[in-house]
């Protein structure tokens, strides 16, 4: 059942193996990305770095808040459609970080700092929650909403590195790498939680996978490249030129073949399952499509 996902999971770890081993410049680059993009990463904490994460933040409390005080289908709907604007996927993540805090709410008898949220009054930037809720909720949350922000920079340049690697050579690699955990809005949003470097992961690991397809002709990379470029749209819906990305991956095989281009590039199997893979991954990307919450 698992077997064509465990090749490639198995595909990817050797690969990464593979180039720590033959690049000795390598670890240094991921050690100076790993540093860089974590330094100082508590910045500011128990406050908001910016307007976007204290809005995500909150967007992921309401529905924790409203099933702990009535666990039902119409309070979870009514928690994720609260916010003013549904924030695709990144409500999941958040919420993900969010959840050791609520689990040490819960075992610690402090469940009502939660249930007691309801809908926040939105007056002077939530500040009545903000000031409301213990110091160390606000604490722990961000810090680990910023770690998994961290996880997905460090991830991103060496997805970098790969596909640069790939498409040329080890030196074009490391240097595409280097450039950008030496770009100053790069380090910036990776201070910073949100959608944009998850959305950015995804992304680069969608080019990789399709790099894979075009050079191998192998279905897999592509339904898999098909399915990250769709989790990057859910992240953030302005990485949706990665269709074009999926559309010409496609017609960089066909061409390569050299035979029966045309029946290659008509092939409607590999189409019709990428393009469903990719749209059935971005609609379950979006929490109120998930709970029966869109009007």
């Amino acid at each position: 059942m698992f077997g064509p996902g465990r090749v490639l999971f198995d595909r990817v770890r050797s690969q990464v193996r593979e180039d720590f081993r033959a690049d000795p410049y390598l670890p240094y680059i991921m050690v100076a990305a790993t540093l860089l993009t974590s330094f100082w990463f508590f910045h500011r904490v128990p406050n908001f770095a910016t307007r976007d994460e204290k809005d995500r933040l909150i967007d992921a409390i309401v529905p924790y808040g409203r099933v702990l005080a009535d666990p039902s289908i119409e309070s979870l709907q009514g928690g994720v459609s609260w916010s003013r604007v549904p924030f695709g996927a990144t409500l999941y993540l958040f919420a993900l970080a969010l959840l050791p805090v609520v689990v040490v709410a819960l075992l610690t008898g402090r469940g009502e700092i939660f249930t007691a949220v309801g809908y926040p009054n939105p007056a002077f930037g939530y500040y009545t929650l903000w000031a409301g809720t213990p110091e160390w909720v606000w604490t722990w949350s961000l810090a680990f909403v910023r770690l998994f922000n961290v996880a997905f920079a460090v991830g991103s340049v060496y997805l970098t590195y790969r596909l640069g690697t790939a498409v040329v050579d080890r030196p074009t690699g490391r240097l595409a790498a280097t450039v950008l955990t030496l770009t100053f809005g790069f380090l910036t949003i990776a201070h910073e939680g949100g959608e944009d470097m998850p959305a950015l992961c995804f992304v680069l690991l969608a080019l990789n996978l399709l790099y894979v397809y075009v050079e191998r002709g192998e279905a897999l990379p592509f339904y898999v490249g098909a399915v990250c470029g769709g989790a990057a749209i859910a992240f953030k819906l302005t990485a949706a030129p990665i269709i074009l990305g999926v559309g010409m991956a496609h017609v960089l095989r066909s061409l390569k073949t050299g035979e029966n281009t045309l029946g290659t590039l008509l092939a409607p199997r590999l189409l019709i399952t990428g393009a469903t893979l990719g749209l059935v991954t971005i609609l379950l990307g979006f929490p109120t499509f998930l709970v029966g919450g869109v009007d």
